[in-house]
């Protein structure tokens, strides 16, 4: 039975006629055939096997003439015969635990927007949602960031707000290792399901695509882009050309689609991001929008960044430490209900959540982890929350599981291991463009290996604004030996790239100036942690010793200063015999007033 069910067979039980709700808007009548189905009807009719369920005849003078011809001009209605009819949504096979209504503790991500938060973000997304259709309309809202800044639990609480308004077309949570969340098989079957759901009308066009292309909702026989073009963008567009839409349809329909970037089928992903702008390019007035968040993943970046039917909010610059002291308000005022916290009313005051704001740094993901941490009714530590909070502050976050997850995925790339030592060990923040200043190559070069590291930095989509990390704790990790192991970084890269660029590039510019206020810290703070390593200064100062020799720096007076000087000047005698050693000039004329 199952081999038969799988050619397409059809079981007694399996059909059902849509509801009277969609037969009437479609103008469609059903005559029911309760016998053996083999060959009923026209020669022509598929074999079926000798089974049992439902046939469904179709007059199709009753459908909507614009819906007729859009069926009929793709084939999709096989005029003027009998039609089987067919359980849509065991065909479909959504993925139940995908959509908003999912039980969020048992299908992450686990996010919800704290009471009083992000009020400038929701009122934006709901100002997009809230435009008609049109050629000047973006069809697309990308809201983009880094990890743990609240992406999804926007897409969750915008989610809430359009089922509850009846304009949630259907909602996708991807989860990168979640099976099915995280791959493109069933994803389309999800969203169609949804939308036959809340918008009935569109079931006759749903059914008549799918009898007329089996295959259609096989991803190993269809593209993602086909199908949804097919089953989701046509039949909605039917909708505005439906006798009803000027008075029924004044918004359009919205599909959230939260965590674009945690499906692993990247390449589809791109073709169907491509395709859908190009379909809402050739088709304007289709009454459907899509609302989609991810971290700044190439493929989706490279499709969604310069669209005009996109519209771009960065979270980042909507993520505000008023946010978070509104978050920490809502989550304190919620836990003082207990019994703990009620005997002390003054806890926490202004300046232990200032505190917490500063230590939490924007990431709403640590606050959610310090939250639970701090009001958990099972620690064994039999510290109160008061007493436990002073730990907590001094805690480094755990996200080093995070760090290396997204680490190993471009450690590969040239340039990789250089361009996060420059960017962690840094004394200020470096832009795009004076990254390959200080690595003398390409702003290409750098862009390569910065769009894979969206997840943990904030990239600017210029080359000249400075690139942020998303936590401070990322720092810490790559500065740890112990933590970040093939992922440590050092200060080689600054010492190399500073010093050659003050021998090649002699001009004013502002990596120049800092090259000569901190080339020689770095210097020293390379020799002092690779003591335990007496090669590497020595291997590495070698390569840079005709550098190092030559008079660069304007330090305390009219004349220029090598390095060898400077350090003997600073009395650094552990970075003199690390110059000495390195094979640098040791005859080279002091400049200056005599040293004491």
């Amino acid at each position: 039975m199952e081999q038969a069910r799988s050619r397409g067979a059809i079981r007694e039980g399996d059909l059902e006629a849509p509801g009277d709700e969609a037969r009437e808007s479609a103008g469609v009548t059903y005559n029911i055939y309760h016998g053996p189905i083999n060959h009923i009807g026209q020669s022509h009719n598929a074999n079926l096997g000798v089974n049992y369920g439902s046939i469904q005849q179709s007059q199709d003078q009753g459908l909507p003439s614009t819906i007729l011809a859009e069926v009929r001009s793709h084939d999709l209605l096989p005029r003027p015969f009998p039609i089987p009819s067919i359980d849509l949504f065991s065909l479909l096979n959504p993925i139940l635990d995908a959509s908003h209504t999912r039980n969020l503790k048992f299908s992450p991500p686990n996010s919800r927007c704290f009471p009083g938060t992000r009020k400038a973000v929701i009122e934006m997304v709901f100002s997009w949602a809230g435009s008609r259709p049109g050629p000047t309309s973006p069809h697309i809202m990308w809201i983009h960031g880094y990890a743990g800044c609240g992406k999804s639990a926007i897409a969750q609480e915008v989610s809430n707000r359009l089922s509850e308004q009846n304009r949630l077309a259907a909602s996708f949570f991807f989860c990168r290792g979640s099976q099915d969340r995280s791959r493109v098989t069933r994803f389309a079957g999800t969203i169609v399901s949804q939308i036959a759901s809340i918008m009935p009308s569109t079931l006759p066009i749903i059914e008549a695509a799918v009898r007329g292309n089996p295959g259609l909702l096989s991803i190993g026989t269809t593209s993602l882009s086909s199908q949804f073009e097919h089953l989701v963008y046509r039949p909605t567009l039917s909708l505005h050309q439906g006798p009803s839409s000027n008075s029924t349809h004044k918004y359009p329909f919205i599909v959230v689609l939260d965590g674009l970037d945690e499906c692993e089928d990247s390449e589809e992903i791109t073709t169907f991001i491509e395709d859908m702008v190009a379909f809402f390019d050739r088709h304007p007035l289709t009454p459907l929008q899509f609302l989609i968040t991810s971290r700044v993943g190439e493929h989706i970046h490279r499709e969604l960044h310069s669209s005009a039917q996109v519209n771009l909010l960065n979270l980042v610059q909507h993520t505000s430490d008023e946010d978070i002291l509104a978050a920490l308000d809502a989550s304190f005022a919620r836990e003082k209900r207990s019994r703990i916290l009620a005997s002390d009313g003054t806890w926490p005051d202004a300046s232990v959540k200032k505190q917490m704001v500063r230590h939490i740094g924007g990431s709403f993901i640590f606050m959610a982890t310090i939250l639970r941490a701090l009001f958990d009714q099972s620690d064994q530590d039999g510290l109160t929350p008061m007493e436990r909070l002073p730990l907590l502050l001094r805690a480094r976050p755990a996200f080093d599981g995070l760090y290396k997850e997204i680490l190993s995925g471009c450690q590969h790339l040239p340039y990789f291991v250089d361009i996060t030592s420059l960017i962690s060990r840094g004394y200020r923040e470096f832009s795009t463009s004076e990254l390959a200043e200080l690595l003398q190559t390409r702003t290409a070069n750098v862009v390569h290996v910065l769009v894979k590291l969206h997840a943990v930095m904030h990239v600017p989509d210029d080359d000249h604004t400075p690139i942020t990390l998303w936590h401070a704790s990322l720092r810490d990790f790559l500065c740890c030996r112990t933590s970040a192991g093939p992922f440590f970084t050092n200060h080689k890269a600054l010492v190399v790239g500073s010093f050659s660029l003050l021998v090649t590039q002699p001009d004013q510019s502002s990596v120049y100036e800092y090259c000569q206020c901190f080339a020689m810290d770095h210097l020293a703070a390379f020799v002092e942690e690779s003591e335990n390593d007496p090669d590497s200064p020595s291997r590495v100062l070698s390569q840079i010793a005709l550098h190092l020799s030559k008079p660069l720096f304007d330090w305390s007076g009219p004349n220029r200063r090598s390095a060898l000087e400077v350090a003997s000047r600073s009395q650094s005698w552990k970075l003199v015999c690390a110059l000495a050693d390195a094979g640098v000039e040791l005859n080279a004329e002091f400049h200056g007033e005599s040293m004491t």
